[in-house]
């Protein structure tokens, strides 16, 4: 930001939306984004701003859907626990506020915002995580990028499969950097 720039309500609305946003702040204290996190949480709050100057009639589902990517593509991050829906509603609510000229009930309600507080937070393993971790997946797919040659990958996990009793394995390598990994019972 500029020197003697104030920013708008509606950016000092975002800022503070995302300021208490648990999931973006978990990703930014975590490096989510790389060396530059901090940074690309800052640039976050300038490209939703200009993307509600540029675009008329953004409902919620819309700034969902765009964070949602932004997130992926950033951060290498997915929400899946509803949050960017409060998030999405907040800042849609304050944009609208924002038009309809209540700049003073805009700030007046996101002083009242609090910031997320990352000291509570723990991590908690959900039922599917826990089932995960016990029964391998029929399909199990495994990123060859661990090693620069895939035969060494594949001899590896026929390896593996040779020490189990009775699980056969059946390896496809695919053209996109990912190998398949099958498991079969044995006849």
């Amino acid at each position: 930001m500029a020197h003697g720039l104030i920013p708008s309500p509606f950016k000092l609305s975002i800022n503070r939306v995302f300021g208490g946003w648990t999931a973006l702040q978990l990703a930014v204290s975590h490096g989510f984004g790389g060396v530059h996190s901090a940074e690309k949480a800052e640039w976050m709050v300038d490209v939703v701003e200009k993307w509600f100057q540029d675009n008329d009639d953004i409902q919620p589902f819309d700034l969902e859907e765009f964070l949602a990517e932004v997130l992926e593509t950033e951060f290498d991050m997915v929400c899946d626990d509803n949050s960017l829906q409060e998030v999405a509603k907040h800042i849609c609510g304050y944009f609208r506020l924002c038009s309809q000229g209540k700049h003073n009930d805009v700030l007046n309600q996101i002083q009242e915002l609090k910031s997320a507080n990352l000291q509570q937070c723990i991590e908690q393993p959900t039922e599917d995580e826990d089932e995960e971790a016990r029964v391998p997946s029929s399909n199990t797919q495994i990123p060859t990028h661990f090693s620069q040659n895939n035969s060494t990958v594949n001899s590896d996990l026929e390896k593996s499969s040779a020490a189990g009793n009775d699980e056969e394995m059946d390896v496809d390598a695919v053209v996109d950097g990912w190998t398949v990994v099958q498991r079969h019972k044995r006849k």
